[in-house]
This record gives C-alpha cells, sequence and structure tokens, in this order.
C-alpha cells in the first residue's frame, strides 16, 4: 500500500471511521501499511506533540495484527 492517512482538518469522527476503515481492509488483506506522517495535518499526535484521537485506534490495530502474527508462527 505504501503510505495513507487523513487530514486532521476532516471531522473528528468521519477521520476514525474512515481510518479504521481502511486498516481493516490493509489488514484483512495482509497488505503492508505506512501512515503519511508521524506529527502534523496527518500525523498520530498533532503539531504540539499532543495524542490524536485515531493514536488509539491505529495502536491498537498494530496489537492485533502483531498478536495475530505471533499466533499464527
Amino acid at each position: 500500500c505504501s503510505e495513507w492517512g487523513c487530514s486532521i482538518q476532516a471531522r473528528p469522527h468521519l477521520r476514525q471511521q474512515w481510518m479504521a476503515d481502511a486498516l481493516e481492509v490493509l489488514t484483512a488483506n495482509r497488505i503492508p501499511w505506512g501512515l503519511w506522517a508521524y506529527r502534523g495535518d496527518f500525523g498520530l499526535v498533532d503539531r504540539g506533540g499532543q495524542p490524536s484521537p485515531v493514536l488509539d485506534l491505529v495502536l491498537r490495530r498494530v496489537r492485533q495484527m502483531n498478536g495475530a502474527l505471533a499466533a499464527s508462527r
């Protein structure tokens, strides 16, 4: 997939839903992915370094993927 993300300019609930849907499709199809940025307009934290609402969502998905990977070994 390369890199993807969703602007912090989007309404928070729409950003969270879009990212949840994208993560679901990518992980269900075992497609590697990376986010556009750690900090800033597309990041997991805002420009001031404060967590964005999608941080927990992304971290939960990464933990699920790691658990599934470990179980499949």
